[in-house]
């Protein structure tokens, strides 16, 4: 009943649940998930669920218990949907920035792959790790293989230009030339090359200046 008050974002049966005794500390057997985590895993949620269920003792850095599959936390949930009042609660909160899953990728990662560059930029702007791998690409089967770094995820996003989007993807570049790391200078891929052909074949050289 406490997940369903947080799925519905009703606040005053939530209260009234964890104000009585209401566990917050178990784990689904659909997914693993657990009410702080499932708090954390939509852009619309409200921060408060969240802060509550910290206040009453819930751990901000809980996983999933869904082992062999993709493992998550509070802030790899929050990071990944772009909830970023969420994301930036559970930082001060002591959460783990650089947790990573069974699968290698970090909060960072996650908001890399959803393209929430806004919330990227908060988690590199709190400490994140940019110098490991952040993710690893999978393969046709789903399986982990190369593991990717700032950089080279960001020359895979290819992001329409002039966009809101854009504008913070650059905001990234930015704070990794800060740190002497040059975006230019990462090779472009090759499906990069071939897709920009295909979507802009009037203008991909110039796509390719920009993106």
């Amino acid at each position: 009943m406490l997940m369903m008050a947080i799925i519905n974002q009703d606040y005053d049966l939530f209260k009234l649940l964890i104000d009585n005794g209401a566990n917050f500390n178990y784990h689904n057997t659909y997914d693993g998930s657990s009410p702080i985590i499932e708090a954390c895993s939509y852009r619309e949620y409200d921060s408060k669920f969240v802060k509550d269920l910290v206040a009453k003792g819930a751990n901000v850095n809980d996983t999933t218990d869904n082992a062999p599959y993709t493992q998550s936390s509070p802030l790899m949930e929050a990071a990944g949907c772009g909830n970023s009042s969420i994301v930036e609660y559970l930082i001060k909160e002591g959460a783990n920035i650089n947790y990573r899953n069974n699968f290698g990728t970090t909060p960072l990662g996650e908001s890399i792959l959803t393209e929430k560059y806004d919330v990227a930029l908060i988690l590199l702007n709190s400490g994140a790790d940019f110098s490991s791998p952040i993710y690893n690409s999978v393969d046709r089967h789903g399986r982990p293989t190369v593991p990717v770094k700032l950089p080279e995820a960001l020359r895979d996003a290819m992001i329409d230009l002039w966009t809101i989007k854009y504008y913070r993807k650059r905001k990234l570049i930015k704070f990794l030339k800060t740190k002497g790391i040059d975006y230019n200078s990462v090779p472009i891929p090759d499906y990069i090359i071939d897709m920009a052909k295909e979507q802009y074949p009037s203008t991909w050289k110039e796509y390719l200046k920009q993106y």
